[in-house]
């Protein structure tokens, strides 16, 4: 790998509409990662909705059986443990 110097043409304008572009995208990939932390914490913490539990590999509940989808005399037929 390496740099570019002496690959290409020097060009000013363009180098600065470039590095532009990379902070902004950069800050929108950062942006984007907090926001999802942030909505795994609040799912976690605050709504207590087992959001990781279904994503995670390994055993899933069957379709349709989480808390949301459960009427109240439905609850004990399924282990919510």
């Amino acid at each position: 790998m390496g740099h570019a110097v002496g690959r290409a043409p020097h060009d000013i304008d363009a180098y600065a509409v470039l590095r532009q572009a990379h902070t902004v995208v950069a800050f929108l990939l950062f942006a984007t990662f907090t926001a999802h932390v942030c909505a795994v914490l609040f799912h976690t913490l605050v709504l207590r909705d087992r959001l990781l539990d279904r994503m995670a590999l390994g055993r899933h509940e069957p379709a349709g059986t989480c808390l949301l989808a459960l009427r109240p005399d439905e609850y004990d037929r399924h282990d919510l443990a």
